[in-house]
């Protein structure tokens, strides 16, 4: 029989080896029982076997003890953790605490650099992770970025796609939309029966439109996007069954969507949707006499849903094979069409826009990024640098058993207060920025305030994300390096490998901080300094004191008459409002991509050899106060008049460029040429101007006045262009009083002033110095912050020496100078690498930015002067402290 104190045992069933105990105490128990009955008569193997049989079920008690002494280990452990935790957490504190300004300080720069990120995540989910919001697993969405389509050819595609994918076509135009007295413009999607089942969406109000409602002779009907709903309705659910004048005339309303919804595009926030059919008979006079049964008008997008199986190439071959067979068919009305299909989520942005898009957010992004780890970077330094002044603290809880798990968990939990500090400062900052981006269009024309940005929980667990991932990346060095510390060296003073390691991970991070800062730096200047040349840009006119809007007449159902008296009216009206000095009617206004061109021959010049086209010109139609209200001299002949109307010979105006290019040397003014089933003469030479952008090349450009050659250009959009006596901002609601007080039934868009037109125009420059400019500003801080932390360790690692300097007769200055030098060297290499970098950036610019040839050299010496002195007052604070240094009291310490 085993014997022993029977207290050992039930201590030891809680000590390390708890399963040898476990077996211990059974053989115990067992071992007593056997004896027992042994000594009532039993033999050995009887009396173990009535053991075994009286104890129980040995298996089981052995899985229960076991369970039951898992879970106390578990919560043992758990217990110990949460305690270690709290420790470390209260011991963080205190040490942040000791210093509130540099804690403040970097949790700000953290929470910039986080909630920019988070912006930016939010922009980067928007536009390209999720573009198709409300809408029914977009990823099974297909669209056609090739080319358009017929309505003919779309039906043609449905009994062939059937089986294998939906497939349906959409186009967007300009409806005039009448609401409580008001007539505006509206963004309008055209669509087959089809589109709401093929993206696959809900009703938010009423219902959608279906196949039902896309059948010829069907009475228009339409569903309005959540936010006009909203905003020009009052969110009044009774509009339900009523009519809205659409171009003049009762289409009824059906439905509202749901509020994210925005269909298959991002370059389109529509407000109304109607299907083809029921938009034919309302679309107005430019459409008058079209049919759907025309196979060679293409004008319809395509997107698709494909079916269970059916892949894209399976899908693309079956609708080029569709295609190839109509061409076939109908050879002179069918154009050959190219069929390439994309994933929707890809084409949403457009069929030109999407590489813009996707290249500007990586920029943006890049950027952004830069700086939080940038942040990151400093924040590293900082922790590098109190991990050296807490040297000797180290070493005696090393000395007293800290392991280095124990110290390098310490250093993770301050490093991670920071980084959720910040993250609550990030959380913060984010909706700023969101609300700053909502007011941009991006490259492609995709507006960020209608895609709907918000603070969601996505956005919530981003930043948190990027604080705790931040806080282990900075947090790491300081940790390792902390548990590789010898703290007998550090007692004792020595030098030690792991001293030169963090001075040498130091170095790196100060160098790579100061050029990355004064890259960003040199990149905010470029752009601004190509802002301001394109702000002081000649455009040939002052665009200051102007102010646009358009109608169109075509949606009131005008003729050319009435339309000619509906331009005398308004411009009588408009110049007679107070601070309007001038007026004038034109096709395309300056600074738009509006235009049109046409083909002309000069008369008594040879036609084009066979082969070749005639050239064209693009042209505009305008009244006569044009040039005066612009500014623009007439270099030559004479400008129009208000006797140039039908019944005189028709006459143009021609710009320098042309006569240039196309005179001949003869006298530009009395030459005919014959464009567009006419024969006009030039009775004038216009200065150039910009008419597009300020990038443009020269280009041949023809007037045209409006009473003669309205027919010309149909009953399009006009603009109505004003001249303010002041800002033009002050005379847009009384233009738009003046427009509408002539006929209220005509849509109006607008007013607004030119200038707004400019700063589209020069809308890369004025993101990069919104965007890199405040990137770079984050930057420079954080910078500044990273070299006060590296002279503030160089000092704290020198005291001693500085203190037995200056003991010895050395002058302080000179001291703390031998002290910083390798500080300052560091400094200068990352000045070097950046002025690299922005010479670099230059150059790749230069090619984008508007007036800039390559490097700058004013703006790399001003920028590197003033990182230069940023970083010579980054050096103030603990350059001082350490010149109030006694050396006494620091040799006695030690």
């Amino acid at each position: 029989m085993t014997q022993g104190p029977m207290w050992r045992r039930y201590l030891r069933f809680f000590g390390p080896d708890s399963r040898a105990d476990l077996e211990e105490e059974f053989r115990f128990h067992l071992d007593m029982r056997r004896d027992r009955l042994a000594r009532e008569g039993l033999s050995e193997e009887q009396a173990r076997a009535e053991a075994a049989r009286r104890f129980g079920d040995i298996t089981g008690f052995r899985e229960e003890c076991e369970r039951i002494d898992a879970h106390m280990t578990r919560a043992t452990h758990r217990g110990e953790r949460m305690g270690r935790l709290g420790q470390d957490l209260r011991f963080a504190g205190r040490q942040l605490r000791r210093s509130p300004v540099v804690t403040l300080a970097v949790m700000l720069v953290l929470g910039l650099g986080i909630g920019a990120s988070a912006a930016i995540y939010a922009l980067l989910d928007a536009i390209l992770l999720r573009p198709l919001p409300a809408v029914t697993k977009p990823a099974e969405l297909v669209s056609l970025t090739s080319a358009n389509i017929s309505y003919q050819m779309w039906q043609d595609f449905q009994p062939e796609a059937a089986g294998k994918a939906e497939v349906a076509g959409f186009a967007t135009r300009n409806l005039a939309v009448g609401a409580d007295d008001r007539t505006e413009m509206v963004p309008t999607i055209v669509a087959t029966g089809n589109y709401f089942s093929v993206l696959g969406t809900s009703a938010f109000l009423g219902r959608l439109l279906g196949p039902g409602d896309d059948v010829p002779g069907v009475t228009p009907s339409a569903v309005l996007s959540h936010r006009y709903w909203r905003a020009r309705l009052g969110a009044d659910s009774a509009i339900i069954g009523r009519a809205l004048q659409v171009n003049g005339f009762p289409v009824t309303v059906v439905g509202v969507a749901q509020p994210r919804f925005r269909g298959s595009q991002l370059t389109t926030a529509p407000d109304l949707w109607l299907t083809a059919n029921g938009w034919l008979p309302i679309a107005g006079p430019s459409y008058r006499g079209q049919s759907f049964d025309r196979r060679g008008w293409t004008w319809l997008q395509v997107v698709a849903r494909l079916e269970a199986g059916t892949s894209l190439d399976n899908l693309q071959a079956l609708l080029t094979r569709s295609v190839e067979n109509q061409v076939a068919t109908y050879p002179n009305n069918v154009p050959p069409t190219e069929v390439r299909l994309q994933p929707a989520t890809l084409a949403s942005a457009g069929r030109d826009g999407r590489g813009a898009v996707v290249g500007f957010m990586g920029v943006l992004a890049g950027t952004v990024g830069l700086v939080l780890l940038l942040s990151a970077a400093n924040v590293a330094n900082l922790l590098l640098a109190r991990a050296a002044e807490r040297r000797r603290e180290i070493a005696v809880r090393t000395a007293l058993g800290a392991g280095r798990g124990r110290l390098a968990g310490q250093f993770l939990t301050e490093s991670l207060v920071l980084a959720v500090g910040g993250g609550v400062i990030g959380l913060l900052v984010a909706p700023l920025m969101l609300g700053v981006l909502r007011r941009w269009t991006f490259p492609g024309g995709i507006s960020l305030g209608a895609l709907g940005l918000t603070l969601d929980w996505r956005l919530v667990l981003v930043a948190l994300g990027l604080a705790v991932v931040t806080g282990v990346l900075f947090g790491l060095a300081p940790a390792m390096q902390a548990g590789r510390q010898d703290p007998a060296a550090a007692l004792y003073g020595a030098r030690s490998g792991t001293g030169r390691d963090r001075r040498r991970l130091q170095a790196v991070l100060l160098a790579g901080q100061v050029a990355i800062s004064l890259t960003l730096l040199i990149a905010a200047g470029l752009f601004g300094r190509s802002l301001r040349r394109g702000l002081g840009a000649d455009l040939g006119f002052n665009a200051e004191p102007l102010a646009v809007a358009s109608v169109n007449l075509s949606l009131s159902r005008y003729n050319f008459a009435q339309a000619t008296v509906y331009y005398e009216q308004t411009l009588e009206r408009v110049r007679a409002l107070p601070g309007v000095t001038d007026a004038a009617w034109m096709l395309a206004s300056p600074l738009t991509a509006d235009s049109d061109a046409e083909s002309f021959q000069l008369v008594g010049d040879p036609p084009p050899p066979k082969g070749e086209r005639r050239p064209t010109v693009e042209i505009n139609v305008v009244t006569p106060s044009y040039w005066r209200m612009l500014g623009l001299p007439i270099t030559r002949g004479r400008g129009f008049e208000e006797t140039d109307d039908a019944s005189t010979g028709h006459v143009t105006v021609v710009n320098e460029t042309f006569v240039n290019r196309y005179s001949r040397g003869r006298d530009p003014v009395g030459l005919r040429m014959t464009i567009a089933d006419d024969t006009v003469e030039i009775v004038g030479v216009s200065r150039d101007m910009a008419y597009h952008s300020i990038r443009e090349e020269p280009r041949p450009y023809a007037y045209f006045p409006a009473k003669q050659f309205m027919p010309l250009v149909g009953l399009s959009s006009m603009v109505l262009m004003t001249r303010s006596s002041g800002n033009p901002e002050s005379i847009l609601p009384s233009v738009r009083a003046g427009l509408a007080g002539v006929d209220p039934r005509v849509p109006i868009t607008g007013p607004s002033a030119l200038s707004s037109l400019l700063d589209e125009v020069l809308l890369p420059e004025r993101l990069g110095v919104l965007l890199v400019g405040v990137c770079s500003v984050l930057a420079a801080i954080v910078a500044a912050v990273g070299i006060g932390a590296a002279v503030a360790y160089a000092v704290g690692r020198h005291r001693r020496d500085l203190a037995l300097c200056i003991a010895l007769g050395a002058e302080p200055p000179r001291a703390l100078r031998d002290v910083l030098a390798p500080t300052l060297l560091h400094m200068g290499v990352g000045l070097f690498i950046g002025l690299l970098g922005g010479a670099a950036l230059g150059r790749v610019l230069s090619g984008v930015l508007y007036g800039l040839s390559g490097v700058e050299p004013g703006t790399l010496a001003v920028v590197t002067l003033g990182v230069a002195v940023l970083a010579l007052v980054a050096t103030t604070v603990p350059a001082r402290k350490a010149l109030r240094l006694d050396p006494m009291t620091e040799l006695r310490s030690d």
